[in-house]
């Protein structure tokens, strides 16, 4: 007779595969990061990411004149990967009585942690945005097509506003307001209710008295590692523990690609 032992219903590898599969969907402000894996392999847990500053336009330039020349300069931040973690602890009849799928709850749950986190890094990211990208009045239908100029010619494509529950109501009722159903098009960001100005406006509980409205390609998220799942058994009590972290980084990439709006009300 075949014995089903419980260490073979909890394969580490098959979870952490499952963790980061759900993770692709779970962070809700993926879409507007570039995610790179280069520094996977690499050593050390501080890297210098380069900001390059622009050169300028180019000028018109006279037979027998010389094209004038710029240095490609950079400014370096020095960011730190940091590892994110939660554990969660299943008995052996939560799993053995098959009810509600433990494992499967276990995963989703265990992704959803982590994904927050990032989010949440991702919201502290966009507070660094500086002064020539930031307006500071109150949101409003108005303000947002006013902030909407500091994009400057980059004004067209897709772009989210960020805005709390408390603030949905009062831009529902500006005449510019477009409906989900409206938009004749696929939301950047999966959870949009609408859009304001061209602008796709989702909701946050992050979201305190600031909003942004912010571009794809705006953040980049460095990942260190894929998610690490291992697992440890509790005999005493008859449980295992699931225990994931992850390694990473968030960084506001191209300034430019994202507005500031500091002088919101807060929400209740």
């Amino acid at each position: 007779m075949t014995i089903t032992k419980l260490e073979n219903m909890i394969n580490p590898q098959v979870l952490a595969s499952m963790i980061d599969g759900e993770l692709e969907y779970a962070i809700k402000f993926a879409p507007l990061a570039t995610v790179d894996t280069t520094l996977v392999g690499r050593p050390g847990n501080t890297v210098s990411l380069p900001a390059y500053k622009m050169i300028g336009e180019a000028v018109d330039v006279a037979e027998g004149e010389a094209i004038p020349v710029e240095a490609l300069a950079t400014e370096m931040e020095n960011v730190t990967v940091k590892k994110a973690g939660k554990g969660v602890r299943i008995t052996d009849e939560a799993i053995l009585s098959g009810y509600g799928d433990p494992l499967g709850q276990a995963s989703k749950q265990l992704a959803k942690a982590i994904a927050s986190k990032v989010d949440t890094d991702v919201m502290a990211c966009l507070e660094g945005i500086g002064e020539e990208m930031t307006i500071n009045k109150a949101l409003s239908a108005e303000v947002v097509s006013e902030a909407l100029v500091k994009f400057g010619e980059d004004l067209e494509g897709q772009k989210v506003l960020l805005v709390s529950p408390a603030q949905l109501h009062t831009l529902k009722q500006d005449p510019t307001w477009l409906s989900v159903q409206e938009l004749g098009r696929e939301a950047l960001v999966e959870g949009a209710i609408g859009q304001i100005h061209g602008c796709d406006v989702v909701i946050s509980n992050r979201i305190t008295n600031t909003n942004y409205i912010v571009k794809p390609g705006a953040l980049a998220i460095y990942l260190k590692r894929d998610t690490s799942l291992e697992t440890e058994r509790i005999p005493s009590i008859r449980a295992t523990e699931l225990t994931i972290d992850k390694h990473y980084t968030v960084h506001l990439a191209d300034e430019t690609k994202a507005i500031k709006i500091s002088g919101a009300t807060r929400s209740k």
